[in-house]
């Protein structure tokens, strides 16, 4: 499985790499109890993420301030809250300003989120969102970028997402047209050539292999894929180069 980085999601928003991608967003999430003035919620959603999620995910910001790329360069414990947040542990309202409690951590509540419209059975405004800088260090731990509940779903995905939007399985939002997700791998598009994240630094470079689409090599390498419950990228539209067990494979 390749981690779509921080450093990564950085490369995809480089014009010179990747010049067709609108934005990136490295994303932690977790679920948390938050605590002010002896009231508890369970916030479902405490994201970690970088000021360009807002506009990705239509969040606004209802009173009080987004955080910015500094506040997550220096780490700042700020944070956003959804309207079922701030009304469960500020019924009277002032939210802004305020310190609440998370797992033992003080954030500083700078704004309060818009009210979103209701998605299914799950509550849009039951969320809280910070620096990724500041959950990480705080809350999640500095392991791989990462959604534990969309994991596994995304993995045995088998066909090609066409959403405009998409959480890989190591959690990075990306919202743009010119990037899928296929599985547990992010690829973006360069010309008519799909390009496996993995290898956003290596785009230009020679594939060590090429397989024809029909050919009996390419049959075999589906094979391969599907042992990985992998084969969904080859439904890609155009050239895709792979990523396969530390080789770079161009299906043509």
């Amino acid at each position: 499985m390749t981690a779509l980085t921080p450093l990564i999601a950085s490369a995809l928003v480089d014009k010179n790499l990747a010049p067709d991608v609108v934005s990136a967003s490295p994303v932690v999430s977790t679920s948390e109890d938050a605590t002010y003035n002896g009231t508890d919620t369970t916030i479902s959603q405490f994201v970690g993420t970088v000021p360009e999620y807002l506009p990705a995910e239509n969040y606004s910001v209802a009173t009080g301030t987004p955080f910015t790329s500094s506040d997550v360069t220096a780490g700042r414990k700020v944070v956003l809250i959804g309207q079922t947040v701030a009304t469960s542990l500020f019924p009277d309202g002032g939210a802004v300003g305020k310190q609440v409690v998370v797992n033992g951590t003080l954030f500083t509540v700078v704004g309060v989120l818009a009210n979103k419209g209701s998605a299914g059975f799950a509550d849009p405004n039951n969320v809280a969102i910070a620096p990724i800088s500041a959950v990480r260090a705080s809350l999640t731990g500095y392991g791989s970028v990462n959604q534990s509940f969309n994991n596994n779903a995304q993995i045995m995905q088998g066909c090609v997402n066409s959403r405009n939007g998409y959480w890989d399985a190591n959690l990075n939002r990306v919202s743009i047209s010119t990037v899928q997700q296929v599985n547990d791998r992010a690829f973006f598009k360069r010309g008519n050539r799909w390009v496996d994240s993995s290898l956003v630094d290596k785009a230009d470079a020679t594939p060590k292999k090429v397989v024809e689409v029909g050919s009996e090599e390419f049959r075999q390498l589906v094979h391969r894929l599907a042992a990985q419950s992998r084969q969904g990228c080859v439904a890609l539209n155009g050239e895709i180069l792979l990523n396969v067990d530390g080789e770079s494979i161009l299906v043509r």
